[in-house]
């Protein structure tokens, strides 16, 4: 964790035993969120980015009673999966979840960086 002027950058891996592709495509599918994180209750796309881009495309989550929008910042198939997180205690000014894949032999090295400005 890094820790500076009010934003923290948390950042995890772990190398999956499958190619990018297949990785990427359970990531790009931003509306389904919760067949495969534990603790989301439910997701759903609300819209699409602008012209039908990803860039933009905004998606609802709800973790108990907490609903929060997820709008991509960032798509880069197979490499880069970004977006902000709307919703969450007004003193977290600004947090962004970045998804990165790098193969790695047969495997993906994953890694999910959580960037959290305080304000």
């Amino acid at each position: 964790m890094v820790f500076d002027g009010g934003v923290a950058d948390i950042s995890r891996s772990r190398t999956i035993t499958a190619p990018p592709q297949a990785i990427w495509d359970v990531l790009a599918d931003f509306g389904s969120l919760s067949a495969w994180a534990d603790d989301v209750d439910h997701s759903c796309i609300l819209n699409q980015g602008p012209d039908g881009a990803a860039t933009g495309t905004t998606r609802r989550v709800q973790v108990g009673r907490t609903v929060l929008v997820e709008r991509i910042t960032e798509f880069d198939p197979t490499t880069a999966l970004a977006y902000r997180i709307e919703g969450l205690p007004s003193r977290l000014r600004t947090t962004v979840n970045r998804w990165t894949l790098r193969p790695v032999g047969n495997s993906t090295e994953v890694t999910v960086t959580s960037r959290v400005e305080i304000g």
